[in-house]
């Protein structure tokens, strides 16, 4: 064993603050090897790209730490606040996993987040603002002041957590999540302990009092469908999820782009860019480098190396989003990086459900920030940053960011809401009179057929079932509707399936609508039926949306990519869900319209249309408009 790999964790600050040349040596070496962390347990690291999505997707490798815990007392140390606090759906498998995720889920549906918008936005302005009383010169602590409040607030907000109550919660659990090493201090075991307590009153305070938030809806379900070992866990996993990651993803994304002034003015320059730099930082810089705890239940093999049963393993997802096998110059900082999905919100089952939310809070908090004090600067030195919130492995923030942020612009000033090609949800568009609700749209009352072969689709479950990991695969699919009636359909991209689907890498066709999507005669497998299905209603619903608000549309495009899994689609396990995974949506449209007309187009045929209400549940989705 090299000493690269001798303890992995615990740091010296050199790498703990710079972990990327560390992750590039140790998977130089080999993707996947046994290490040992810095609390004494024996380990496997996952290092690369494809092994890592491989381990994050694979059954045999379980998030079940109560019963990895029976099986082997020393495989993981327990943690604060310990392992009866380690009953959600993160550290479970299905079907307990299904059952937790869906109640959870209820909290996160797109209609609920894109709610949330306008909470989100006075959180920020509000935290701008005391900041800005500071006056534009003095120097601000931006970790402090804006990116750990927003999300902390944001989660006060959807778990019900009284207004008076959460500095008290907040403090808790800086301390908690402050790095340390060897056994728990005592001011970590006072807070965890703090923290228990809050949670188990906050609890009861709902059973008596019952009101719109989650922890309502989660005591609902207590004793049917939850337990309250369940119900409080649950609660201690959103607090953490909800905010920190959230809180590093906006740190650590200041600190990248004040690293890269040029990425920088072109995000200024372009804010359309924000949802794409989002996901860009999300890979550059590692909010959570690795994922959280799983262990094999049987011998797996990872890129050629097998790991016996009862072994932890630790996804390394910062090391896999660098992989320069996946990712061109993965050192580089590209906000116009187009290469796919990337891991730093994992994959899979345990893909993080918060996602939208995260997304959300990261493009408002940086749209203020950014819309108000461009021209914001460190106030230290860069070597004095330091990256000790956490333990370095599962969670990577700054402690604090001193910053200048410098005179506001006039525009800034005046409060108003910055111009975004990306917003789909503005609530601006709700007052707009021309967006009826009841009326009905068509191209026209004829009736469709499809021509989808139902025994092909039988077919194509039955055999993926017997082989799910040939169901897993990457696509891209985009329609172009034409001249009223007529469109063009494209799939490419489309990788990954086993060798008895993947018969083909472009699937093309031209239909007139209403006869749409493919028939038989044209060869397309069950999958291409799907996805050619998807992009043809999408192009169908803004080309309606647009007949019904008097844009004369001489194109539109609709081009959605991402990651499915078949069964998902094809009813084959319940556990995949809808199939869809990382999802981006993105429109081209050709017309005698403003951009706020074709905003507002887009945000009325996306709530108008089932194929979203299809790929968001739980997926994360992003619009654009070209």
């Amino acid at each position: 064993m090299t000493d690269i790999l001798a303890t992995w964790g615990g740091w010296a600050p050199v790498i703990r603050d710079d972990p990327f040349g560390h992750f590039a040596e140790a998977r130089a070496q080999c993707p996947v090897q046994r290490v040992r962390l810095a609390d004494g347990h024996p380990a496997w690291v996952v290092l690369g790209y494809d092994a890592a999505r491989h381990a994050l997707n694979d059954p045999r490798i379980s998030k079940d730490m109560l019963a990895a815990l029976q099986d082997n007392g020393d495989v993981v140390a327990g943690g604060l606040p310990g392992p009866e606090f380690s009953r959600h759906m993160l550290n479970v498998d299905p079907p307990d996993h299904t059952r937790l995720r869906r109640l959870v889920s209820r909290a996160f549906v797109p209609s609920r987040i894109a709610a949330l918008e306008s909470a989100i936005r006075g959180i920020a302005r509000n935290l701008l603002d005391e900041l800005d009383a500071a006056g534009p010169h003095a120097a601000v602590d931006l970790i402090e002041g804006y990116a750990y409040p927003l999300p902390f607030g944001v989660i006060g907000e959807l778990l019900g957590i009284p207004v008076p109550d959460r500095p008290r919660l907040h403090g808790w659990f800086q301390v908690l999540l402050t790095e340390w090493a060897g056994d728990p201090p005592p001011e970590a075991v006072e807070a965890s302990d703090g923290i228990v307590a809050y949670l188990a009153e906050l609890v009861d305070a709902k059973r008596q009092s019952p009101a719109d938030d989650l922890v309502s809806v989660l005591v609902a379900a207590e004793d049917d469908a939850l337990t309250t070992q369940e119900l409080l866990s649950s609660l201690f996993q959103l607090v953490v999820a909800g905010h920190d990651t959230t809180a590093s993803l906006i740190g650590n994304g200041v600190v990248a782009l004040l690293d890269h002034p040029g990425q920088l003015q072109a995000l200024l320059a372009d804010p359309g860019q924000l949802p794409a730099a989002i996901d860009e930082l999300i890979r550059f810089t590692a909010p959570v480098p690795h994922a959280t705890f799983r262990v094999t239940t049987e011998p797996v093999t990872l890129d050629g190396v097998e790991i016996p049963a009862h072994e932890q393993v630790l996804v390394s997802l910062g090391s896999a989003n660098r992989d320069p096998g996946r990712f061109p110059a993965p050192d580089v900082l590209d906000i116009g990086r187009g290469d796919g999905t990337n891991l730093g919100l994992g994959h899979g089952i345990h893909y993080c459900l918060g996602a939208p939310l995260a997304r959300l809070e990261a493009r408002v908090a940086f749209e203020e920030l950014l819309g108000r004090h461009p021209g914001l600067r460190l106030a230290v030195d860069r070597d004095a940053l330091a990256w000790a919130r956490g333990d370095g492995l599962v969670l990577r923030g700054l402690v604090s960011l001193p910053v200048v942020l410098g005179p506001q612009p006039a525009r800034a000033r005046s409060r108003s809401r910055p111009a975004s090609g990306m917003t789909m949800s503005d609530p601006s568009n709700q007052s707009d009179p021309s967006i009826q609700g009841d009326t009905e749209m068509a191209i026209t009352d004829s009736p469709v057929s499809n021509g989808v072969n139902v025994q092909a689709l039988l077919g194509a479950r039955e055999a993926l079932s017997a082989s799910p990991e040939a169901a897993q695969f990457t696509w891209r699919a985009s329609c172009t509707w034409r001249n009223g009636t007529h469109s063009h359909s494209t799939v490419a991209g489309f990788t990954g399936l086993g060798a008895e689907q993947q018969h083909r890498t472009t699937y093309e066709f031209d239909v007139d609508h209403p006869e749409c999507f493919a028939s038989e005669d044209n060869g397309a497998t069950p999958v291409e039926y799907v996805l050619v299905g998807l992009v043809g209603c999408l192009t169908a619903g803004v080309a309606s949306v647009a007949q019904h608000r008097g844009i004369q549309l001489r194109s539109v495009t609709a081009t959605i990519e991402g990651d499915m899994n078949v069964l998902g689609i094809l009813g084959g396990d319940p556990d995949v869900r809808n199939g869809f995974e990382a999802i981006t949506v993105r429109f081209a449209i050709d017309a005698d319209a403003s951009r706020d007309d074709l905003e507002a187009l887009i945000a009325q045929s996306q709530k108008r249309s089932a194929v979203f209400d299809i790929v968001t549940n739980p997926t994360k989705i992003l619009v654009e408009l070209a």
